[in-house]
């Protein structure tokens, strides 16, 4: 009320820019035209796309603003191929307004409908009304074939369910190179395990955290998301990736001072991360880089953790559209790993002086024919190659199972 009452002062103040003069500039006058399309069309475009991304959370400020940007054009459409057409319908003009207003009324409550209904029927159809039981990891996974009601973590809050160590800020990213890492564990009398590489092996740290929580060990780690334990050159962002190396080094250094009684190295079988050129292929690389990496950890044992799963899709996306059909987000087992790197880590591992093994749980996540994304009511995945912390933690006794004889 105050802002009607403001714009009916200004206009009928003289001189200045007043909203007389504001309102007639060519731009208000353009928004003045198809206002009656751009009310109809503004409206499905900020409510859909919130539905649709199954968080609680408004979307961020710039997606909104991009979206309002957008029901401009498409407003302009909507007048010219349909409501100035259908003004001058004959019909419409001869006959009396109500009809004309009753046909504007009833397209309005139309659209804001179906968009009301969308956006209700989205998050309610993300899962069914069933309930799974918790189940812990065994080999051969058959998976869950719906989405139940009680999901943990749910779709809505399973891309935060990351490894403590990402908010504890020891993980590192981007060009940082701090090789000092977190640390869990309070019995002095429990093996050092020291965790080394990747996002991938952060996938490994709650389930490693659960096992020094229990005192069963004690937990060193220096991760850095994108960058290979391997000493090969590697490439971020297409340039080379030189705090990958500074960081890389300064984990060696740390192996060498604290004396772990067992290292487990972990990496994203990824050969995009590998710098192109060279006669060289993606595998000899990768093989040459890992035997030079293991060639320089000398002392203790290294448990090398065979990659996990990559999904085909996104999980969660997959699961809010089946959520009576879970299993079709499963990926097959013959397409969920970079085989050529998983057999060059292993002739590396096997081919070393050193005392490395190649610690394989791929039966846990996969059956003879698929990797499901569900067991029992837990997630498995945050996206396509990440684990939830949730089941990584779930994962300890199957971990530790492997580990225990190396420490022995």
């Amino acid at each position: 009320m105050l802002a009607t009452a403001a714009l009916l002062v200004s206009g009928a103040a003289p001189g200045g820019l007043h909203a007389g003069r504001v309102l007639g500039l060519a731009p208000m006058q353009f928004l003045g035209t198809i206002s009656y399309s751009l009310y109809l069309v503004h409206w499905p475009l900020q409510v859909i796309p919130q539905a649709a991304s199954l968080s609680e959370e408004p979307l961020p400020l710039w997606i909104r603003l991009l979206l309002g940007a957008v029901a401009v054009p498409l407003a302009w459409l909507l007048h010219r191929l349909v409501e100035r057409p259908v003004l001058r319908w004959p019909s419409l003009r001869r006959g009396p307004s109500w009809r004309t207003g009753g046909l504007a009324a009833a397209a309005s409550l139309a659209l804001i409908a179906t968009s009301a209904g969308i956006s209700q029927v989205l998050p309610q159809q993300t899962s069914s009304d069933r309930t799974a039981a918790q189940e812990q990891p065994s080999l051969a996974p058959a998976g869950t074939d719906f989405v139940p009601a009680n999901l943990s973590p749910t779709l809505e809050t399973v891309s935060g369910d990351n490894p403590s160590i990402y908010a504890a800020g020891c993980h590192q990213e981007g060009e940082a190179a701090d090789a000092s890492g977190c640390r869990a564990g309070e019995n002095p009398d429990a093996p050092l395990v020291f965790l080394v590489g990747d996002s991938h092996a952060a996938n490994w740290y709650p389930a490693l955290e659960r096992l020094a929580e229990e005192g069963r060990i004690r937990l060193d780690s220096s991760t850095k998301s994108s960058c290979l334990p391997l000493e090969t050159p590697q490439q971020f962002e297409d340039r080379p990736f030189t705090s990958c190396d500074q960081w890389r080094e300064g984990v060696l250094e740390r192996i060498a001072e604290v004396e772990p009684d067992l290292v487990v190295l972990a990496a994203f079988h990824d050969p995009n991360r590998l710098m192109p050129g060279g006669q060289d292929s993606p595998e000899t690389r990768w093989h040459d880089g890992l035997a030079r990496t293991l060639a320089r950890i000398d002392g203790p044992p290294v448990a090398v953790m065979r990659d996990v799963p990559t999904q085909a899709q996104a999980p969660t996306h997959c699961l809010a559209q089946n959520p009576e059909s879970a299993g079709r987000c499963a990926t097959p087992r013959a397409a969920a790993f970079e085989e050529p790197l998983v057999q060059a880590e292993a002739d590396a591992i096997t081919e070393s002086d050193a005392d490395a093994d190649h610690v394989d749980l791929t039966d846990y996540f996969c059956n003879d024919s698929t990797c499901p994304v569900l067991l029992g009511n837990t997630v498995i995945y945050r996206d396509q190659h990440h684990l939830t912390q949730t089941f990584s933690r779930e994962m300890a006794e199957p971990l530790w199972q492997e580990l225990e004889p190396l420490v022995a």
